[in-house]
């Protein structure tokens, strides 16, 4: 099962940015919405012990010719500043995983998490030095949750100087270093090391393999709506049932639904005395297998993907084709979508299948044009076809990827002939 959160951690230099943003990239790649966000220093309540140890000298800046530049806050010094340090920068910890990780996650999106909890704890103990309880106990129940993808990047000592000069003004950096090493190793991290190019990308990779790539059935431009559509799978109905693709209309076949919609509603009052809110949502029910198919939507909705029956398949060409038949001087019938790239993929895979229908510049092939599409749709669901099936003009762009009907058939008679 995909993990909500993926936390990278490792010590300066080790290309833990580098690789959640490369991670992120290619999660994107595959369907995933995904939240970045870099996690090392929470600065809300811990802003007042760094200014007390600052005001009272206890912070120092070390620097080498010119080379390198380190901060450097001697907590220890004074042990009571350092449990409040200690203290604050939990509780900041705390502020800023429900903001930074927490909500993005309740919305759906996999959060990457540049940095986390034990970078903070291997600051804390270098500059208190003694070992943070608090920190330490809440990485240990971390540890546990099976959300979490916990990755350790590391590299040896020498690769990590050169690619972070910073490293060198860090009198406690062989410290820090074994303490990655221990920790991670304790807590469950996924340790790889990144010396080159290609172990990184290596690295990736082996995270990749918990991800196989998704498909939403609607793939909204909106980040947050991809996210939601993704963690909550009920609202892909709920959404189709409000709003029955009607911003997907072309403007002919939105006309006709409100025509339709707006006779059912004057039916529904004159008839069963309804009131004209609930006539009015009524209606809109009524009309919802007129303009969308449910079984296309459950079948998006299931975790498990079904294949569409050759029986169910070899009915839809059938009746597709006797429309191309019959009504081949007003309409022209397409496939787009996936199915369009690769036909033999519904042979393999649970896609649905999108078809629209062209008519000719005539007002009797129009309105004959939107009479079949309602028919189709109804069939579709009466004979358990996943079928979503429009109205579209000839220059509409989703047409430019398109392929006809006879085309879509010989290529599906192909793919049947080779998979036997």
């Amino acid at each position: 099962m995909p993990r909500e959160i993926i936390v990278i951690s490792g010590p300066d230099g080790s290309g833990k940015s580098t690789f959640a943003k490369i991670l992120s990239r290619e999660l994107r790649r595959r369907g995933y919405p995904v939240y970045y966000t870099w996690l090392r220093y929470p600065r809300l309540l811990s802003l007042l012990p760094l200014l007390i140890s600052k005001l009272i000298g206890t912070t120092f800046k070390i620097k080498l010719n010119g080379v390198c530049r380190h901060t450097f806050h001697a907590f220890y010094r004074i042990p009571i500043l350092g449990r409040l340090y200690e203290l604050a920068i939990f509780i900041d910890y705390l502020v800023y995983k429900f903001f930074k990780i927490f909500i993005p996650r309740f919305f759906g999106f996999i959060v990457v998490v540049d940095r986390g909890l034990l970078d903070i704890l291997i600051d804390v103990y270098t500059e208190t030095r003694r070992f943070p309880k608090l920190l330490y106990v809440y990485l240990k129940w971390e540890s546990r949750k099976p959300n979490y993808s916990r990755i350790l990047l590391m590299a040896s000592y020498p690769t990590l100087i050169s690619r972070r000069r910073d490293n060198l003004c860090n009198p406690r950096f062989r410290e820090v270093y074994a303490l990655y090493r221990i920790l991670g190793s304790a807590y469950g991290y996924r340790t790889f090391f990144n010396e080159t190019p290609k172990d990184l990308e290596q690295a990736v990779n082996s995270t990749l393999l918990d991800f196989d790539p998704i498909r939403v059935y609607s793939d909204p431009k909106n980040d947050v709506l991809r996210a939601l559509f993704y963690k909550h799978r009920w609202l892909i109905i709920l959404s189709n049932l409000v709003f029955q693709c009607i911003g997907y209309m072309w403007r002919g076949e939105l006309a006709l639904r409100v025509v339709i919609q707006a006779l059912l509603v004057i039916a529904l009052i004159v008839s069963l005395n309804l009131n004209p809110v609930v006539a009015l949502v009524a209606s809109h029910l009524l009309l919802y297998p007129l303009y969308s198919n449910p079984l296309a939507i459950l079948k998006w909705v299931r975790s498990k993907r079904e294949v569409i029956s050759l029986e169910a398949l070899d009915k839809l060409v059938l009746k597709l084709n006797e429309i191309k038949r019959r009504w081949g001087s007003c309409v022209d019938v397409y496939i787009v979508g996936s199915l369009a790239r690769n036909p033999c993929r519904i042979l393999l895979e649970g896609a649905d299948i999108d078809a629209r229908i062209t008519p000719r510049s005539s007002i009797r092939c129009v309105f004959s044009s939107l009479i079949i599409s309602l028919y189709v749709r109804l069939w579709g669901l009466l004979h358990g076809v996943p079928l979503d099936i429009y109205v579209k003009p000839l220059n509409d762009p989703e047409l430019k990827r398109s392929v006809n009907l006879v085309e879509f058939v010989r290529i599906l008679s192909k793919c049947r002939g080779s998979s036997v």
